[in-house]
């Protein structure tokens, strides 16, 4: 009897001990697995930070780096919207749901503006693991430099004001240097499209330059706006980079008009606005006729024109429908008037700004 109840005895322990063996395959079979079923997040885990510092490059060059977002949270992740801070800044992730243990390859191209600066960009992923909220924050430090050094100050070039005709205004020469970021050039060469700009660079010495440039007033009045074109030679081949120097004149004449620079501001896409262009005699006590010969825009967008007024102060609505598309919206509105015989031309730049909405986002979109 004594021997049946120690087997009893013994079937109880052995019982206990198959349990507690039972626990331990369980656990062991679910470390195996470690993202699966997880715990629930942290808080502090659900918001990240990522810095990345780009190499220097050159303006109007773009540059890109591919991060990985890793699901360590033992629940899948859903990416459902990514918010750059800047236009120039294209995204491209390669999934939108990750598995406990995944990752998705989220790409960002940024194409830096055309001036040496040092920039601060970035971009918001957010998504969803175990019903709550998750947040990636990217932040970059871009710096982009010349091939060649201007002097300090010396952005836009500026001849001020000057009367249809007036004899050539000419600069004081600027002295330029070649710059340190690396590229295969062994010349280079400046030209200009607008038949008043004359500008010419001669070297100085081992890479040294000097810029000379004039302008006569011989076309256009108003707001004038060219450019100076620089072209980088490697041994009689040109490169495909070029840099740009903006010169800038006000050009005054028998007729003026009332916004020689139309600054239309942030409009949201194909969203309308709607200003007023007034053409007047620069001589108020004159009487004579100013006839509209014709008006357009070179422009991404869509320009409606509406002439109005009366014989002497030439009216014009202007309605300004913006592109679809976020990002910089600039151009030129081409006006061409007759007045006492003679035909007067003004280039009237304009310059707008088409924002991503900032409080939705765009939407997370797999790449195919």
């Amino acid at each position: 009897m004594n021997s049946i109840k120690g087997l009893l005895g013994h079937g109880r322990w052995a019982a206990v001990l198959f349990g507690v063996a039972a626990v331990i395959a369980g656990l062991a079979a679910a470390w195996r697995l470690p993202f699966r079923n997880g715990p629930a997040p942290r808080s502090e885990d659900l918001v990240r930070r990522i810095n990345f510092h780009f190499p220097p490059s050159l303006p109007n060059r773009s540059v890109g780096h591919t991060f990985l977002v890793r699901d360590v949270w033992g629940h899948t992740l859903h990416l459902t919207r990514l918010e750059p801070t800047c236009v120039c800044t294209r995204c491209t992730l390669d999934r939108s749901t990750v598995a406990p243990g995944g990752a998705a390859r989220l790409t960002f191209v940024i194409l830096p503006s055309g001036y040496a600066q040092r920039k601060t960009l970035g971009a918001t992923l957010m998504g969803q693991v175990a019903g709550r909220p998750v947040q990636f924050t990217y932040v970059f430090f871009i710096s982009t430099t010349y091939p060649i050094n201007f002097p300090a100050q010396s952005g836009t070039l500026s001849f001020g004001r000057m009367p249809l005709g007036a004899p050539p205004k000419t600069l004081p020469p600027l002295e330029l240097t070649r710059g340190k970021l690396a590229m295969a050039w062994t010349r280079v060469t400046c030209s200009t499209d607008d038949p008043g700009l004359h500008a010419s660079l001669r070297p100085t010495g081992a890479g040294r330059w000097r810029l000379e440039a004039s302008y006569q007033p011989k076309r256009y009045l108003g707001e004038v706006v060219s450019h100076i074109v620089f072209t980088f030679w490697n041994h009689g081949i040109p490169l495909k980079y070029h840099m740009y120097r903006a010169i800038r004149v006000r050009v005054q004449g028998p007729v003026v008009i009332s916004q020689p620079a139309l600054l239309i501001g942030t409009v949201r896409p194909a969203a309308t606005h709607e200003t007023q262009l007034v053409l007047l005699p620069r001589n108020p006590a004159s009487k004579a006729p100013i006839r509209l010969l014709h008006i357009a825009a070179t422009s991404p967008s869509e320009f409606s024109f509406k002439p109005g007024g009366t014989a002497v102060r030439r009216d014009v609505e202007v309605g300004f429908t913006a592109k679809k598309t976020p990002g910089d919206d600039s151009g030129l509105i081409k006006i061409l008037v007759r007045y006492r015989g003679r035909n007067y031309a003004f280039r009237v730049p304009y310059l707008a700004f088409v924002p991503t909405n900032p409080s939705k986002g765009v939407p997370v979109h797999e790449r195919p």
